[in-house]
């Protein structure tokens, strides 16, 4: 539009155009102006927009109400109003118009001048949020927030004055939005004595004045209950110490797991999470470890001792390395053919078969157990340490019948007799045989042929056994009789006649999948016990030192679960291998002392001498430090050759 041109209009016109610009004077400065970047809007302005007349068929119109639009001849008439100037249709500005009991922006043409309102009021308000700014929590309008910065509305929440209240006839200190006028109180009725909790120190659970206790280090009362036993226990995952009442059957763990300063994954004021120690920690915001992980990747870490997946920040600069380097360590539950579910290394699982690990933990092994009432089969978890014993010494107790057989009366268990066979046992006492001395020898005979008082002990009528020389676990060299003595540890006389130190030369490792096993020293595995079955290997390291059978499988000691091998007799000395150990995964035997051999891949795979304090048919291995990551495997060994080490 070119400005400089003006048209000047009739008297009569001018009335008509001064009349509008009164009514929207204010408008066209504070929105046109704002709008179209115009300086001001005046009667010169409104004068360009003059233009030649429009075909006759339409007209501008003001109608009776005020409004000027533009109207065919014809509606002009029929609406009783009368033909304006054509430039009042055109230059129109936008107004803020009530409409209908709301707000509207509408052509100046288009609201009537009694419905013209101020332009704020068209004008919408920005939505506000509590956002995170770097001086703190703040309310602020939603543009001004950045991006991820939005946080929980409670965060920007003012601290609100606090009353001394009557609420249902109790004095409470409560937000002064929360007392009803007229039930406040003087602030000393709230307290004329300080109110006491159970608090979480580093001492463990008591019950403190309120201000004797760290913010966030509130429990529940029944965490002080002062009469019943405290235990750490495993709950959701995350190691805490509870009453005994709390902790689920099978979820107890060692009280080393629970030292007040071990690490726990932790969520902060703003959401995020770390591990911290655990005395840094309100209970509520302890979450399960596996939370922190996830927010840490990662990494394949070379270590002194060998290459470990570890979270990134646990990894010196410089010494994170390619993740095929961890992938013989690293395992997984994958489903395998025929749907069977095993952990096996990552490598080694086909794509899209991985698993929850839930999948590759076995039903739990029941076991014989010695328990105050008797010998009870029960899930091994509910067995006492050491106090797993022989399956034989569960077998139901069963009486002996004196019974009609083939070959005589014989005093048999009661299952052993057919039904309708058993006779009163004063039948079976002439066929009884006792061991009896007579003239000529210690002899078995029947009971009636043995002078009253010559029955004398079973074990005079053993056949007379010769000795042999043999090796026991340690390597020791003594004359024992032939049926004590296993064949694969039967030596040279000479070597019982002048014993030489001697020691393990070699090594067989045993497979855990194949029990019962009777090692070269005659001591036999009938079980072990584990939150976890067996698992095949998938390298064996070599050495000359050991040998591996093939195919054999490994046990897995899991942190802070026991594992119990079962013999079926007591031992005293036995060889552990440990495999697929890592720095940090220590090998565990209460009551026992641990000599590691000349025999390993490392120093942390290696066969190691387990000498017991008191024989024992129970040996608990352990891992209680989760320094090493999940555990470690683990073999019984037997030694296969002796001699003398160079």
């Amino acid at each position: 539009m070119d400005v400089d041109r003006h048209v000047f209009l009739e008297p009569s016109h001018q009335g008509k155009i001064m009349k509008r610009l009164d009514i929207h004077q204010p408008f066209f400065s504070s929105v046109n102006a704002k709008l179209l970047g115009l300086a001001a809007v005046s009667l010169l302005s409104l004068s360009a927009c003059i233009t030649s007349p429009v075909e006759d068929s339409v007209i501008c119109c003001e109608l009776e109400d005020g409004t000027i639009s533009s109207e065919t001849s014809s509606d002009c008439e029929k609406f009783g109003g009368v033909g304006v100037e054509d430039e009042l249709c055109e230059c129109s500005v936008d107004v803020c118009c009530k409409i209908d009991g709301g707000f509207q922006t509408l052509p100046s043409n288009e609201c009537p001048d009694a419905q013209v309102v101020s332009g704020e009021m068209c004008t919408p308000e920005e939505r506000e949020l509590c956002c995170k700014l770097d001086d703190g929590f703040q309310t602020v309008p939603v543009s001004q927030c950045p991006e991820g910065h939005e946080a929980s509305p409670e965060m920007c929440r003012p601290d609100e004055e606090e009353l001394c209240c009557k609420l249902d006839g109790v004095l409470q200190t409560v937000p002064a939005s929360q007392c009803p006028e007229g039930a406040e109180a003087p602030a000393e009725m709230c307290t004329p004595e300080e109110r006491e909790l159970c608090c979480k120190l580093d001492d463990g659970f008591q019950t403190v004045p309120v201000s004797q206790c760290p913010e966030g280090h509130e429990a529940s009362p029944e965490m002080c209950s002062p009469d019943e036993e405290e235990l750490c226990c495993k709950l959701d995952g995350v190691l805490q110490t509870v009453p005994a009442s709390q902790c689920p059957e099978g979820a107890e763990a060692p009280p080393e797991m629970c030292s007040p300063d071990d690490q726990v994954c932790c969520m902060d004021a703003d959401g995020s999470v770390s591990f911290v120690p655990g005395s840094e920690c309100a209970p509520q915001a302890v979450l399960p470890d596996d939370r922190c992980i996830a927010a840490d990747t990662n990494v394949c870490c070379e270590s002194p001792d060998g290459y470990e997946t570890i979270p990134a920040s646990q990894c010196p600069d410089g010494l994170e390395t390619s993740p095929e380097m961890c992938a013989a360590y690293e395992e997984t539950c994958c489903r395998l053919e025929g749907g069977v579910f095993q952990v096996v290394p990552v490598s080694e699982c086909p794509t899209g078969q991985h698993a929850p690990a839930e999948m590759c933990v076995p039903d739990e092994e029941k076991v014989c157990c010695e328990l105050p009432d008797g010998y009870q089969t029960v899930p091994s978890s509910e067995c006492p340490d050491g106090y797993a014993t022989s399956p034989e010494m569960c077998l139901p107790i069963e009486d002996d019948v004196c019974c009609e057989l083939p070959d005589g009366y014989q005093t048999v268990p009661s299952s052993q007799c057919p039904s309708g066979f058993d006779v009163p046992a004063d039948y079976c006492i002439a066929y009884e045989e006792v061991c009896c001395e007579l003239p000529d020898g210690y002899q078995t005979v029947p009971s009636s042929q043995c002078p009253d008082g010559y029955a004398t002990s079973p074990e005079m009528c053993l056949p007379i056994e010769d000795d042999v020389c043999c090796l026991d676990a340690a390597g020791n060299a003594t004359f024992v009789p032939t049926s004590q003595c296993p064949s694969a540890a039967v030596v040279s006389d000479d070597r019982c006649i002048d014993p030489q130190p001697v020691e393990c030369t070699k090594f067989r490792a045993v497979d855990m999948s194949a029990l019962p096993y009777t090692t070269t020293a005659g001591d036999t595995l009938q079980s072990f016990t584990s939150i976890q079955g067996t698992f095949p290997i998938s390298t064996a390291w070599s050495s000359p030192c050991y040998e591996m059978p093939a195919g054999a499988q490994r046990a897995h000691v899991a942190v802070g679960q026991d594992l119990v091998l079962n013999f079926t007799s007591p031992v005293s000395s036995i060889f552990l291998l440990r495999y697929y150990a890592q720095p940090g995964d220590e090998l565990i035997v209460p009551g026992a002392t641990l000599t590691p051999t000349f025999c390993g891949n490392s120093a942390y795979d290696n066969i190691t001498r387990v000498d017991l304090a008191t024989p024992s048919t129970t040996v608990t291995v352990q891992d209680i430090d989760s320094d090493g990551g999940s555990g470690y495997s683990l073999f019984l060994a037997e030694c296969i050759e002796w001699g003398q080490q160079p």
